[in-house]
């Protein structure tokens, strides 16, 4: 059977939905995207100062449900990306009116995610962030399938003849655990005339007490931090120019890998990244990008391939590591994993 049309509902979270909806059209499958706020992180925003996070997030339900009812009649599918704005019932609700399945890609674990568990066990398929959580409880009895994040090609990509003129770039989210090992990682590179860029917004504007007690306790780090918001085409730039990019898993990332893992890769970019249980089946650790276990193994990794006598293996493992990425990490790939998953539940009932 083939899909003709989905309905595709989630965050909008730093463009990925529109990614993951130009991947399903290349694919060949129409596609309606229904985007709504991500009103939990969003707690500064004038109606949920107004009438709080609680009613807010019931008001976000209730409208993406009537939209996804009002629009899944012509659909073949609904996909739901995270999809915790809604409550486990509202995927029957959804199956029931439009008559046609729900599949769940989580892009999370679904630990994290509210309801994570509920939403799995109403969902007629789900697609899972952590390879290991296959096998967990809350996916039992139901179609569940390891698909990684990805990266969008025509936001990543290499730059010809972009000059390496930074030696260390980390783009991220910082909590104070990250900020003391990267703290403690730079304070281990500074004396050696390195250009470090770190670049993420982790101290509002309207905090400047909060930014002197982290230069107090981070000084080396904040040294280098930007502490701004930044865009994909500038993140690409920089990816371009740095000749190390690093980049820590996080913590939810047991057997899965961030987005950033695929960036760097994608935008030919050199990759010094932490280690888990899945790095070595998505990409070859030490030919593709360069996994580390610890702070030692990490300071003297940078060290090692920041040598002017390491640099041709260092551009060698980048080429590879962009080979990979654009081989069988795009989004359009990934979609149309997804789409050859779904298609033979479609045909056999499997739903």
């Amino acid at each position: 059977m083939n899909i003709r049309k989905i309905v595709l509902s989630g965050t909008a979270f730093y463009g990925y939905l529109n990614s993951i909806a130009d991947a399903f059209r290349v694919n060949g499958v129409e596609v309606e995207t229904l985007p709504y706020p991500n009103v939990r992180n969003g707690w500064r925003s004038l109606p949920n100062r107004v009438l709080g996070t609680k009613a807010m997030e019931n008001i976000v339900r209730h409208r993406t449900l009537a939209r996804i009812l009002g629009a899944g009649r012509d659909a073949d599918l609904v996909v739901l990306v995270r999809g915790d704005v809604l409550h486990p019932e509202d995927l029957d609700t959804i199956r029931e009116v439009c008559g046609v399945p729900v599949a769940l890609w989580t892009i999370d674990s679904i630990h994290r995610m509210v309801n994570g568990a509920e939403l799995c066990q109403h969902a007629d398929a789900v697609f899972l962030y952590n390879k290991g959580e296959i096998n967990d409880p809350t996916c039992r009895g139901r179609p569940a399938f390891f698909l990684p994040l990805a990266y969008h090609q025509p936001e990543y990509y290499r730059i010809p003849e972009s000059e390496k003129d930074v030696d260390l770039y980390y783009l991220g989210t910082f909590h104070s655990d990250r900020m003391e090992f990267l703290n403690t990682v730079i304070e281990n590179l500074e004396g050696r005339g390195f250009r470090i860029v770190i670049d993420g917004r982790f101290v509002p504007p309207w905090r400047p007490l909060l930014r002197l007690e982290l230069q107090r306790r981070f000084p080396h780090l904040m040294r280098y931090a930007t502490n701004r918001q930044v865009d994909h085409s500038h993140i690409n730039r920089m990816t371009n120019r740095a000749k190390i990019c690093l980049n820590f898993l996080p913590d939810q990332a047991t057997s899965g890998l961030n987005t950033r893992s695929f960036e760097i890769c994608g935008a030919g970019g050199f990759q010094i990244i932490s280690r888990n249980k899945v790095l070595d089946t998505l990409f070859s650790d030490g030919q593709e990008v360069v996994g580390f276990d610890d702070l030692s193994d990490l300071v003297g990794k940078i060290r090692y391939f920041l040598d002017q006598a390491h640099e041709d293996e260092r551009a060698e493992i980048a080429r590879r590591g962009f080979e990979r990425a654009i081989r069988e990490h795009i989004f359009v790939v990934r979609v149309g994993s997804f789409l050859n998953s779904v298609k033979p539940l479609l045909e056999n009932g499997g739903f």
